[in-house]
C-alpha cells in the first residue's frame, strides 16, 4: 500500500532514486519506467515549436473591469492563445498566440460575440 502511494506520488523513477527501505524498492515494472520516461522526453523534444506572435486588439464596447475580464476568458480558451492580457482603462488586448492553430480573424470574432468590437493596433 505504502509503495503503491509512494509510485503515485513520485513516479516509478524518483522511487528507484529514494529506495531507502525493503518497502520503497522498485519492483521489476518500476525498473522499466526510467527508459519509457526518456523515450517519452526524446518524443517532446522533437515536436514542433510554436509559432508565437503577438497582437495587440483595439477592444470597444467594454464597460467595466468585468467585461474585460470576459473578453480575456473568451480569447484564452481559443486554441492557441498563451496569453491574452485585456485592459478595460486601455480598451485594449495583448495576445500572445500560436499562428498555426489560432488567427487574428479567429479572435475577433470570439470578442465579437460578447458584443465587443475589435480591430488590430500591431501585430508582431
Amino acid at each position: 500500500m505504502i509503495k503503491s502511494s509512494l509510485l503515485g506520488l513520485l513516479g516509478a523513477g524518483a522511487i528507484s532514486a529514494f529506495a531507502i527501505c525493503d518497502l520503497c524498492q522498485p519492483s521489476a515494472e518500476a525498473a522499466v519506467a526510467p527508459a519509457s520516461v526518456a523515450q517519452a522526453e526524446a518524443a517532446s523534444v522533437t515536436a514542433p515549436v510554436p509559432q508565437l506572435k503577438k497582437v495587440t486588439l483595439k477592444i470597444e464596447g467594454m464597460t467595466c473591469g468585468g467585461c474585460a475580464i470576459g473578453a480575456r476568458k473568451v480569447l484564452e480558451q481559443l486554441d492557441g492563445i498563451q496569453k491574452a492580457e485585456v485592459s478595460y482603462e486601455k480598451s485594449q488586448a495583448v495576445v500572445t498566440y500560436d499562428a498555426k492553430k489560432v488567427t487574428v480573424e479567429q479572435m475577433i470574432a470570439a470578442v465579437k460575440k460578447l458584443g465587443y468590437t475589435a480591430t488590430v493596433v500591431k501585430s508582431e
